[in-house]
């Protein structure tokens, strides 16, 4: 995935509402090691929700997956140019 960057394989899909995945940065974490990516979607009349949760980060990645995230995804879909339209929990 991502021009080889990432290798991952689907653990669950249940369609238009839920999509689960292990993901691993290759050459990022060590062999074997991987997070659990889990997206939740919603629709609520012509809207859509995605609710993004990803578990098992290894010590010291949070910082560049965290704001991977909010660069290359969350941003560029935004209604409006520069934000974001998510929230941190």
């Amino acid at each position: 995935m991502f021009a080889g960057q990432i290798e991952g394989v689907t653990v669950e899909l249940a369609p238009d509402r839920r999509i689960v995945q292990a993901w691993r940065p290759i050459g990022d974490f060590a062999t074997g090691v991987y997070t659990l990516v889990r997206f939740e979607l919603a629709k609520a009349g012509s809207e859509a929700t995605v609710v993004l949760d990803q578990t098992g980060i290894p010590p010291g990645h949070y910082g560049h997956l965290f704001s991977g995230w909010y660069e290359h995804y969350w941003t560029p879909s935004s209604p409006e140019p520069g934000r974001a339209g998510f929230a941190p929990l």
